[in-house]
């Protein structure tokens, strides 16, 4: 959109410009050409401006045939093909002025597209790519072998484990990386609100470069209840991973990403399926997000040193 303001612009007064010189180039009035004429003639016979015009003793005007062929010459001039109207005054060094004001308008608009279209190819960006959690439930025993999977109780003594890992998809490193998640279970659909995301000065930075992934394990505490587990068969409740990125470019930009994945029924069987989805809500990144005119503060805004 820009852009095309801009090209709009330039032709604008490009066209304004051309038209302004070929205004002061149109020729002069046929009278304006005679009196230019006997000044001239004047000047080189020396003879007085008074006398021009008189008549000789025989009725006729000294300089009528050369005012004649002076007129007849001047018709001859071809016309321009447009004429602007007496109130449009332009000013030719002004709208040269204008022309070369939003021409280096133009021009630094397509330099901040162009950085901004580099920065967005280049920069860091650090996702959660995937989830898995353990250690949840055994499974319903059905027809045929014993299913032998990760989210069956293999740790009676705990509850479920959460492996989270997060990755720089992007084409530079990530600098001062801060990642914190929590591990929950609640209802589904989620009505209540999960805790907070405490602040960043508390938590440990670090690199990412570019392709370069993290693992983060999260140990949820006891042993889920039999209510909890069917709970999670049924699909009336569901374990959530709540977390936060923060991160900044090679640019010394600042970017936060927001997740929200989920163990639910809709993932797979629970006891078989091990694999974590992302929630409806809770998913957004500074990109993504709402600006500050568009919604309210929230309490954990993002903070970085």
């Amino acid at each position: 959109m820009l852009k095309r303001l801009a090209i709009l612009i330039v032709l604008g007064a490009f066209l304004c410009g051309w038209l302004c010189v070929a205004q002061n180039q149109q020729p002069q009035s046929y009278a304006n050409q005679n009196a230019s004429h006997d000044e001239n003639r004047a000047k080189q016979e020396n003879i007085p401006q008074r006398e021009l015009g008189k008549t000789d003793p025989d009725g006729k005007k000294p300089c009528q045939s050369e005012t004649e062929e002076q007129e007849s010459g001047s018709k001859s001039i071809p016309q321009p093909w447009y004429k602007l109207p007496a109130w449009i005054s332009i000013d030719v060094a002004a709208v040269s002025t204008v022309i070369a004001f939003f021409t280096l308008v133009f021009f630094a608009v397509q330099v901040w597209l162009m950085r901004i279209t580099a920065h967005r190819q280049l920069r860091a960006y650090v996702v959660a790519e995937t989830g898995i959690v353990v250690n949840v439930a055994d499974p319903i025993q059905s027809i045929g072998p014993k299913s032998e999977t990760e989210a069956r109780i293999t740790h009676p003594e705990w509850g479920p484990v959460l492996r989270i890992q997060i990755k720089n998809t992007g084409q530079t490193p990530a600098y001062d990386v801060i990642h914190w998640a929590g591990f929950y279970f609640r209802e589904w659909p989620l009505e209540s609100a999960l805790p907070p995301i405490p602040a960043a000065e508390d938590r440990y930075r670090s690199t990412m470069g570019p392709g370069v992934p993290i693992t983060k394990t999260l140990f949820f505490g006891p042993r889920l209840t039999d209510e909890q587990i069917k709970g999670l068969r049924d699909g009336t409740a569901a374990l959530y991973c709540q977390g936060e990125i923060l991160y900044r470019d090679a640019f010394k930009k600042k970017h936060f990403t927001r997740y929200r994945l989920m163990y639910h029924l809709f993932g797979g069987a629970i006891g078989v399926n091990t694999d974590l989805t992302f929630a409806e809500e809770g998913n957004e990144t500074d990109d993504t997000a709402k600006k500050w005119w568009q919604r309210k503060r929230i309490n954990h805004p993002l903070k970085s040193n």
